[in-house]
């Protein structure tokens, strides 16, 4: 236990954990190519020069931790507002400066857009359109050109983006330079009058986009990997779960049910005579039967059903928790609401289903569709835009 006049300070408990924290900040710093010096601090740290008091000193390593910490905690957010609003808000809290904006820009354009601010005030800003100057203008495509930040001052027609913020300088920096509408963080020190610091404050302010720059592109990242994910389970003409999801969600479904005991039952349906209306109307009209007959299923299903697209032009519904008798008022209203829509269409379109309740101890996955694939063939046997359960008892003649 360290003593300090005889009171207690810290336990050696707290000194390891706070060695080990020490130590996980510093892997998160290494990984961002963020190098802090951590030799610990010797008496002379407090008779540094001011040229000693760069960003990754030992004066600073604790408030530039802090900064990436802070901005590591938001790279789960799921939306890039969120990540300007918390890079914005640590320009203020760890860089010591007064303003912060986010400006977009188009490359080539005379005009800048304004998106989101944060101050010392609890003003927010709607998205503002300003005109640049030639020189602003210049200083915006070194910026992107370098990746480095650019010192902006007024122009002496009384006009720019400066005059419009009432700022006599500002550090502008790029946020994310290789996007084709990339961000610029424009800082300064408006409100307290504070001179920009030449050499530290773009050090710094270029760490911080650093960052930022991260986070946004692992957002990107994250957006583009589930549209993958989307595409690689979702039928692309009708939006529907595909044939694999089916599969699986079933084989989930008859797990449940045999661990809880509930009711579990299919619908596996098929659009009547799609072959020749196909060739009547021609593919793009059965296309659209397609996609109607697979909106019909969604209005008429419990979002803890899934529906998807079988195959060509069969679909499966897995209803579960639902009686072989519940099974049958779905079907039957699923029946109509697909001949309605045909009619609306002016198409003749109808479905023949089949309906089947899962056996427990009897039944697979192979098995139940099976059963179900049997009845809806009795519907079809039996003239179509009907349907039938286990291919044994006719319901709806």
């Amino acid at each position: 236990t360290l003593l300090d006049g005889g009171q207690r300070v810290a336990s050696m408990q707290d000194f390891v954990r706070g060695k080990r924290l020490h130590a996980e900040v510093v892997e998160v710093l290494k990984k961002w190519s963020l190098e802090p010096n951590t030799e610990p601090p010797t008496g002379d740290a407090e008779r540094a020069t001011p040229d000693d008091d760069a960003l990754f000193t030992n004066k600073t390593v604790g408030r530039t931790t802090d900064l990436v910490l802070s901005l590591a905690l938001c790279q789960r957010s799921e939306h890039a507002r969120g990540l300007v609003t918390a890079t914005t808000s640590a320009a203020l809290r760890y860089l010591g400066f007064d303003r912060a904006y986010a400006i977009r820009w188009i490359r080539g354009l005379d005009r800048c857009w304004i998106r989101q601010k944060a101050d010392l005030t609890p003003r927010g800003i709607l998205s503002t359109q300003v005109q640049l100057t030639p020189e602003e203008r210049q200083l915006f495509e070194a910026a992107l050109a370098t990746g480095d930040g650019q010192f902006l001052v007024p122009g002496d027609q009384g006009e720019g983006l400066l005059t419009i913020l009432g700022s006599d300088a500002a550090l502008i920096v790029p946020v994310n330079p290789s996007f084709h509408v990339p961000t610029l963080m424009l800082l300064d020190r408006a409100v307290s009058g504070a001179p920009l610091d030449p050499r530290r404050d773009r050090s710094q302010a270029k760490a911080l986009a650093s960052v930022s720059s991260l986070l946004q592109e692992n957002l990107l990242l994250k957006r583009q990997r589930a549209r993958v994910t989307k595409f690689a389970l979702t039928d692309p003409l009708t939006r529907l779960a595909n044939r694999g999801v089916g599969i699986v969600t079933l084989r989930q479904e008859i797990a449940r049910s045999n661990r809880a005991g509930e009711p579990l039952a299919v619908l596996m349906m098929d659009l009547d005579k799609f072959k020749a209306l196909n060739d009547q109307f021609g593919h793009l009209v059965g296309d659209q039967a397609l996609r109607t007959a697979a909106e019909v299923l969604r209005k008429n299903t419990r979002k803890m059903d899934t529906v998807c697209r079988y195959g060509g032009e069969e679909f499966v519904v897995i209803l579960p928790g639902t009686q072989l008798e519940d099974a049958s008022v779905t079907a039957t209203r699923i029946q109509a609401a697909i001949e309605v829509a045909g009619d609306e269409l002016g198409l003749p379109l109808t479905v023949s289903i089949g309906v089947a309740a899962y056996k427990r101890g009897e039944d697979n996955v192979e098995s139940l569709l099976s059963r179900a694939d049997r009845a809806l063939y009795a519907s079809k046997e039996r003239g179509r835009n009907r349907f039938s359960v286990d291919c044994e008892e006719v319901v709806r003649k």
